[in-house]
């Protein structure tokens, strides 16, 4: 999967959900996915409010975390 999250503290106003590296740290570890790469990315030169993270991440195993467990593993 890849994922293109506005970065916590950024882009204010655009989305309901900020995102950090630690978010998709345990998303994998929590679901079983290897992190490929990530990164942080300026979207369109925005370099004062506009970063987003880029994560691709790989399944490593059939199960996923149940839905309720997971804001237990990352709480806000």
């Amino acid at each position: 999967m890849v994922h293109q999250n506005p970065k916590t503290g950024n882009w204010p106003g655009h989305g309901k959900h900020y995102v950090d590296r630690r978010f998709f740290q345990v998303l994998a570890a929590e679901a079983g996915y290897q992190i490929i790469a990530m990164e942080d990315n300026a979207a369109m030169g925005n370099v004062t409010d506009g970063w987003n993270i880029i994560a691709v991440l790989r399944k490593t195993k059939e199960e996923f975390i149940e839905r309720e467990l997971f804001p237990k593993a990352y709480p806000k």
